[in-house]
């Protein structure tokens, strides 16, 4: 039995769960900013958020991946 926690997937992607397989998704980013954090590394900050809740729920998938 794994001891990974169960991956919550979040609710634009739930529609792919349906297919029979999942091979390989390619991963699409959307236009980002860059800026200095407080230790002088450089971070990006996502520029559009598309519903209500996408942060937390890219956040959540982020954490889990």
């Amino acid at each position: 039995m794994s001891t990974r926690p169960a991956i919550i997937i979040p609710a634009a992607l739930k529609p792919l769960t349906a297919q029979k397989r999942w091979v390989v998704w390619k991963w699409v980013s959307f236009p980002t900013k860059p800026y200095e954090t407080k230790n002088g590394d450089t971070a990006w900050q996502p520029n559009t958020e598309f519903a209500e809740g996408a942060k937390q729920a890219r956040e959540q998938f982020r954490e889990q991946a």
